[in-house]
């Protein structure tokens, strides 16, 4: 566990959203270095000027604090070991931890917060090792029990960090994940929708093509279905558009628009029985009524396009005490293979398995026996 703990947190990039430096970025980096010296005490063995040097230097290092975050964390806490070290070996006393101490706080912070797992790692390492040893060589005077001690302020100080990245990860991840089911959801009625019209359009003008040398009359008939086709791919277009600018505001499809599927004029034509669903019919929610009409619409223009030598399409759809059922069938021939009125490579089976398995029913899709396709959905009523 701890083995693939520590392979995720090597894995792990950079925070994408990073601070940018501006120029107002000079004042905290100034407030830091004011906040170094004014830590300084007379009483502390050592030159002040040391003291200030050393505590402007490690604030000025904190420009790099985002580009660099090892580098930074390794010369603010490094720098006044490296310093007492020396002076140690001269035989001096100097004490400048304190120096460092705000512009430590805000190295350690950046680079738990911002840097990736790699970065992180390390840097943790070498805040770990530069304390340790400044504790052990200079202050404990070679306790490491106390100087252990030391360690815990910066630990919390790193866990408080991790924590806000992992919120704020979480945070991040909920909106691109709504961001994703927004991109699916308009995927999914674009393809119901508009794709619907479109084909109606190209079956129509197939025939149109066919018939404005036989029959004319016919064909100026198709040429008007044409343009009503359109009309509704525009509307349903218009409808989609205002329902991504107000979202909850735009109509939903209800079962009168199941309805309007029916076209007994169309080849093949389309009927659609709603009488088996009796006064369920006014318990259905907009969300039932509103996958209905889209499973049904994806079903018929699956049939009207795939379906050979087909004469019929009938949508019925009733109801139990449980359950609301709908079948959607033709009488074209029996499919080769599997695909069949599957579609062409498309998402057609899937977006409407999708609307199915939202609401907790079961869909099904296949060859009917001796000729045909069949569509059945089955839709609880205890979430109608």
């Amino acid at each position: 566990m701890i083995v693939d703990y520590l392979h995720e947190a090597l894995v792990e990039p950079r925070v994408a959203e990073q601070p940018t430096w501006r120029r107002r970025s000079w004042a905290f980096v100034a407030l830091i270095a004011a906040f170094g010296v004014a830590s300084y005490l007379p009483e502390r063995p050592g030159s002040p000027w040391l003291f200030v040097a050393i505590a402007l230097a490690t604030a000025a290092a904190l420009r790099f604090r985002f580009v660099q975050p090892v580098a930074t964390v390794a010369f603010v806490f490094g720098a006044p070991v490296v310093v007492s070290f020396v002076a140690d070996l001269a035989g001096r006393d100097i004490a400048i931890v304190e120096a460092t101490s705000f512009a430590a706080i805000v190295a350690a912070w950046a680079l738990c917060r911002w840097a990736s797992g790699r970065e992180v790692l390390v840097g943790i390492a070498l805040v770990v090792a530069a304390s340790f040893t400044s504790e052990v060589a200079f202050t404990s005077r070679g306790r490491p029990l106390v100087a252990l001690g030391s360690l815990v302020p910066w630990l919390l100080l790193a866990a408080a960090a991790l924590v806000v990245r992992y919120r704020s990860s979480l945070r991040r991840r909920a909106v691109d994940d709504a961001r994703s089911t927004e991109r699916e959801m308009l995927a999914r009625e674009l393809h119901d929708t508009v794709a619907h019209h479109v084909s109606a359009i190209a079956i129509q003008a197939q025939a149109g093509q066919l018939m404005v040398d036989t029959d004319p009359a016919a064909a100026l008939e198709t040429l008007k279905t044409i343009e009503r086709s359109a009309s509704e791919t525009l509307a349903e277009m218009r409808r989609m558009v205002g329902a991504l600018r107000e979202t909850g505001l735009a109509p939903q499809a209800t079962m009168a628009d199941v309805e309007s599927l029916a076209d007994p004029l169309a080849r093949p034509r389309v009927e659609v029985d709603t009488a088996g669903l009796g006064e369920t019919r006014d318990r259905l929610s907009t969300a039932v009524q509103a996958s209905v009409y889209r499973i049904a619409q994806e079903a018929v223009t699956n049939a009207r396009r795939h379906a050979r030598n087909a004469t019929r399409v009938s949508v019925s759809i009733g109801a139990d005490t449980n359950w609301l059922t709908m079948r959607v069938c033709d009488d074209g021939d029996r499919p080769s293979g599997s695909s069949g009125a599957a579609g062409s490579g498309g998402f057609g089976l899937v977006g409407m398995a999708e609307r199915t398995e939202l609401l907790g029913g079961t869909f099904a899709a296949g060859p009917a026996p001796g000729r045909g396709w069949v569509v059945d959905v089955r839709l609880p009523l205890g979430r109608a």
